[in-house]
């Protein structure tokens, strides 16, 4: 049911999406971009595919892999309570 041209269901492939911001990339923009991602939501699921079906604000600090979060998502995840 993720892409609505398909005729029926298929098993497919699912990964991660990352966003990495390097530590040149000043704190504010990190800061602007991940709050407006957080806070549009539903605009970012209308883009369709994975983002439509898994993609939520409150998945945004999930880190499998372990990498430190970028001091300016830090600050918005911490205002809004997504991490101590």
């Amino acid at each position: 049911g993720t892409y609505p041209f398909m005729e029926k269901d298929y098993p497919t492939v699912r990964m991660w999406v990352s966003l990495l911001a390097g530590a040149h990339v000043p704190d504010e923009v990190v800061y602007k971009y991940v709050r407006a991602v957080a806070e549009n939501e539903a605009r970012v699921q209308s883009i369709g595919g994975s983002l439509k079906t898994s993609f939520t604000t409150a998945k945004m600090t999930t880190n499998p892999a372990g990498l430190a979060f970028h001091p300016g998502a830090l600050r918005y995840y911490k205002e809004k309570g997504l991490v101590k």
